[in-house]
């Protein structure tokens, strides 16, 4: 199975959770950058942090996940971190559906203080997300 974990995020928390989700699924974690839209991937987790979230950010999610299609992607998992809301994942979920992807039902969406550190619960929640996605598309799909 190729599984892809693409960072979408600056911050430290979030390149923290996704690098640690990454080696779970025995892979790495690359940035959008490094991700290329032709790149076939049986399970692609994209991660984002929706904390410092601006027009900019936003248009360089969209940009990113505008470029995969059916044909390379199988099944796209999303993740992110939030502080107060978590109306951007919703948004992004409904651009996900919009673009007609193969979006996985489950999330993994984690609230956080501003602290620098993630709790040990929120990188074991990760491992946890990653292996149950992995489970179901090994077996479900």
């Amino acid at each position: 199975m190729n599984i892809a974990v693409v960072n979408l995020g600056k911050s430290h928390q979030i390149k923290t959770l996704a690098d640690d989700m990454a080696r779970q699924a025995r892979t790495y974690m690359r940035e959008a950058a490094d991700f290329s839209s032709t790149e076939h991937a049986d399970l692609l987790l994209v991660g984002f942090d929706t904390r410092f979230f601006n027009k900019k950010r936003e248009r360089e999610v969209f940009s990113f996940l505008s470029r995969l299609n059916r044909e390379h992607i199988n099944n796209v998992a999303l993740f992110s971190v939030y502080s107060h809301s978590n109306k951007m994942m919703k948004h992004v979920v409904s651009y996900c559906q919009k673009q007609d992807l193969p979006l996985l039902r489950d999330l993994y969406s984690v609230q956080v203080s501003f602290s620098k550190e993630l709790p040990p619960s929120v990188l074991q929640g990760g491992r946890v997300y990653v292996d149950d996605m992995v489970n179901i598309v090994n077996n479900y799909y």
